[in-house]
């Protein structure tokens, strides 16, 4: 089925956020902060594991040039990709996004200490839709097989949007949304123009993916704080390699 593995990871956010959001007077803050910060030591150690085998599959692809010098193709794709962010502004732009659906949502009426919905939909957003597994999963969401990444992406996004919901609040669940345009573009896309990557090219794009999510990691555990959403296009950079490939 075309857009399966979109459609259950989009549902797993939607249903785990909106249960964890319930959950938070019956949890400490105490107890949610650890949990929270269990996600994120996850969440570092998923980015970090991505980043390493991407890397290994990028520069042992069989491209002498992509072996040669696949640290510096990364170094530039990330440094191309934050500035063409920042130039952007795609932070303070989702930013400014979450804010609009909170103001609607809310009508303007956040009480002192609560959760800000701005906060739960943007943080969540671009945990879930930047990094490899959203790419190569969507990739795979063709309809050609089964999609067993955004199967396991669901799982793990599950997971994690309930217990930051706990926290955040109901806008994590708002960022389902996101989740089944980012992957379902990216599929309808695939599906039209991008059957067969090579894989030193798929490796690259894992690998600036991955480098975004161990950002996200850090500032999750409070240890940064990297604009992540303006490091998005530096997912997309190392498609540039294809006319290396």
């Amino acid at each position: 089925m075309f857009m399966l593995g979109t459609i259950v990871n989009a549902a797993a956010v939607a249903v785990c956020a909106t249960v964890g959001s319930f959950m938070k007077k019956g949890i400490s803050e105490r107890v949610r902060a650890t949990m929270l910060s269990g996600v994120a030591l996850c969440v570092v150690f998923i980015g970090l594991s991505g980043a390493l085998s991407g890397y290994a599959s990028f520069t042992g692809g069989g491209n002498a040039l992509f072996a040669d010098y696949g640290m510096l193709f990364i170094i530039l794709a990330v440094a191309a990709g934050g500035l063409l962010g920042e130039l952007l502004n795609i932070d303070a732009a989702i930013n400014r996004l979450g804010a609009f659906v909170e103001k609607k949502l809310t009508h303007g009426r956040v009480q002192e200490g609560q959760a800000s919905l701005a906060a739960g939909f943007v943080n969540c957003t671009i945990l879930f839709c930047v990094g490899s597994m959203a790419i190569l999963g969507a990739m795979q969401d063709t309809g050609t097989g089964t999609p067993d990444i955004l199967f396991s992406k669901a799982v793990l996004d599950g997971i994690s949007s309930l217990v930051m919901a706990t926290t955040l609040g109901i806008g994590c669940a708002l960022s389902a949304l996101p989740v089944l345009l980012y992957e379902g573009g990216i599929a309808v896309l695939s599906y039209l123009f991008l059957a067969e990557l090579p894989v030193a090219v798929m490796g690259a794009l894992s690998c600036t993916g991955s480098l975004i999510i161990v950002a996200i990691g850090l500032n999750m555990l409070g240890l940064t704080k990297i604009r992540t959403a303006n490091f998005i296009p530096a997912v997309f950079l190392p498609l540039l390699l294809l006319l290396f490939a």
